[in-house]
């Protein structure tokens, strides 16, 4: 007979794996692929994928250093079951957010208990940056996906409970935990080893640290900050950290499951891929600023509070309430779990805040501990209402009305510009005015228990209405796609394209062929030459130059506006006169 406990858990994980599901598959295939790098991925499997090749990453018929292989994998696997499109190219990417969020359930229910579980669940499956992450063909959802289930698994073997102990985890837990950090290497680099790796060393740091304090204290907040810094990082302690994390198993395992790949495509490019991807993509990126992605040291505060919205609203309340458990000492039964979401978020952001090349995705593997910091609130909250002061309770009910205001004003202001026609699409915001209305109402009612399920509600109508319905919508606005069946009802089924001073991805994937870019006369005439049929996509603004190299006026077969930009045209040029004629010459010559 089923236990009662176990009852409420199978709901709690139901709510939320379905929660998920209507979040991260409404619509998945609808949208055409997005900026540059959804299309250089979904392109980069279908090159693999026609040339049977499972090894050697490339885009547009060449080396692809960016990123390494899970990705391409679960992609290709994809492709052979359901074909090449957009739904299969971005499959895995929202059944490993799905997976993300049942995890971050049980994170919550280990850490803290079921009723945290529910709501850290609902919190991740429903905040905006993960929902993004999580129907995009990108690394970012398998990433997430290998390093919470790395964090998971340090938690489900007893690395909390043992912290302080010289093995924390119980038999069979290394193996498990490093075979996902290997995986998360083979999704990203080295950042799924090295900072998963530096949470844990600094999770057991602090925890050694709380079991045996500072025997003198300071009387100033500086003077206790560097002694307990000193006492953490005392060289014993830090010895002591590391061997219980096991680094030669880690090392074993993690080669065993990343090694072998990373091997194989340095042999089949002669080191070339190796290169690019571990200098230019890694170390290059920390060191300076890359494709003008920079910002301030403050930059991923910022980014969390627009990246976990509408969440975020009641984050700043549970980390203040982790800081002051913290700081108090109050709770101890939760002070080892504190001390691991702290130690969790903190490293990520810290970490990514010191690093030259900066984009809201990066800090995105914290989420996971962001959720169940506001689980723990919202749980809180609903055991008594004088946890949380009424002001933030006020501003927490208040904020996504205003968010929506802004939203419903500002985005038709923005559409006329960029998207003319497009205005109503500003109507998204009213579902947050709405849903803080009824937030407002439960909170001045005798329902105020049901301001979280409420709140719940209102984050998932608006995280799907924009992410699945607003973008649906935009992307119909795409050139690419249209640019290219125009292409194939003017020159046949598969034609020749080649970009003249224009570049975009998009480009590459809806025409299924190699497109190359040139800049020059020369350049486009050593194409034209051998590919006389070829179409010509270029924009307006370089007609004249096109003229010039072709010698004859360009005949311009379409016009479309360019995707999200106030001015320009995306324009279509039919195969030169003087190329096709001359081809024709040629072939009756030779019959």
């Amino acid at each position: 007979m089923q236990r009662p406990g176990m009852r409420l858990e199978v709901r709690h994980q139901f709510v939320v794996v379905a929660t998920a599901l209507v979040v991260f598959f409404t619509l998945l295939g609808r949208p055409y692929l997005w900026d540059e790098d959804e299309p250089k991925n979904a392109e980069c499997a279908r090159e693999m994928y026609e040339a049977g090749n499972w090894t050697v990453p490339q885009f547009n018929y060449d080396l692809r250093t960016d990123k390494p292989i899970l990705l391409y994998w679960l992609m290709l696997a994809a492709y052979e079951v359901g074909g090449v499109s957009e739904f299969t190219a971005r499959f895995w990417s929202a059944a490993l957010a799905v997976g993300t969020s049942l995890l971050t359930y049980h994170l919550g229910r280990r850490l803290y208990g079921g009723s945290v579980g529910l709501w850290s669940g609902l919190a991740m499956a429903t905040c905006l940056m993960f929902a993004v992450s999580g129907r995009a063909a990108t690394p970012d959802s398998t990433l997430i996906f290998c390093i919470t289930l790395t964090l998971y698994l340090f938690v489900r073997f007893g690395g909390v409970e043992g912290a302080t102990q010289a093995a924390p985890l119980r038999r069979g837990g290394y193996l498990a935990m490093y075979a996902a950090m290997g995986l998360a290497v083979l999704a990203k680099g080295p950042v799924g080893v090295v900072l998963p790796g530096g949470i844990l060393g600094l999770f057991l740091l602090c925890r050694r640290q709380q079991v045996s304090p500072a025997v003198t204290t300071p009387a100033t907040w500086y003077g206790r900050f560097f002694v307990t810094l000193g006492q953490t990082l005392a060289p014993p302690r830090f010895l002591a950290a590391t061997l219980a994390l096991r680094p030669l198993t880690l090392l074993a395992v993690v080669s065993l499951v990343a090694l072998p790949w990373y091997v194989a495509v340095g042999v089949r490019t002669d080191g070339a891929w190796l290169v690019g991807f571990l200098g230019k993509h890694n170390v290059a990126r920390f060191t300076g600023s890359m494709e003008g992605h920079g910002g301030p040291i403050v930059y991923y505060v910022f980014a969390v509070l627009v990246g976990f919205f509408p969440w975020s609203c009641l984050l700043p309340i549970g980390i203040y309430r982790l800081v002051l458990r913290l700081r108090t000492g109050a709770a101890n039964e939760t002070r080892a779990a504190d001390t691991f979401l702290a130690c969790w978020a903190g490293l990520y952001i810290t970490f990514f805040s010191l690093a030259s090349t900066k984009l809201p995705s990066y800090v995105l593997p914290c989420y996971p501990a962001l959720a169940v910091i506001t689980g723990k609130l919202v749980d809180e909250w609903l055991r008594s209402r004088s946890l949380v002061p009424r002001l933030w309770f006020r501003w927490a009910l208040y904020t996504p009305a205003i968010v929506g205001l802004a939203i419903a004003a500002g985005l038709p202001i923005v559409a006329h510009y960029l998207l003319p026609g497009e205005a109503w699409l500003g109507a998204v915001g009213l579902t947050l005015v709405a849903g803080s209305g009824v937030l407002v109402w439960l909170a001045r009612s005798a329902h105020v228990d049901k301001v979280p399920a409420a709140f719940a509600g209102m984050s998932l109508l608006f995280v799907v209405a924009l992410t699945a319905g607003l973008a649906s919508r935009i992307s119909l606005h795409t050139t690419s796609p249209t640019i290219v069946d125009e292409a194939r009802k003017l020159v046949g089924p598969e034609p020749h394209l080649v970009a003249f001073r224009h570049y975009e991805p998009t480009l590459v994937y809806y025409a299924g062929s190699h497109v190359p870019s040139v800049g020059t006369a020369e350049e486009l005439d050593a194409y034209l030459e051998k590919h006389p049929q070829a179409c010509i996509v270029t924009r307006d603004e370089h007609l004249a130059a096109l003229e010039e190299a072709l010698q004859e006026k360009p005949q311009v077969a379409a016009r479309h506006r360019r995707f999200l930009r106030r001015r320009g045209e995306i324009v279509l040029v039919a195969p030169p006169a003087s190329r096709v004629a001359r081809e024709s010459d040629s072939l009756k010559v030779m019959r």
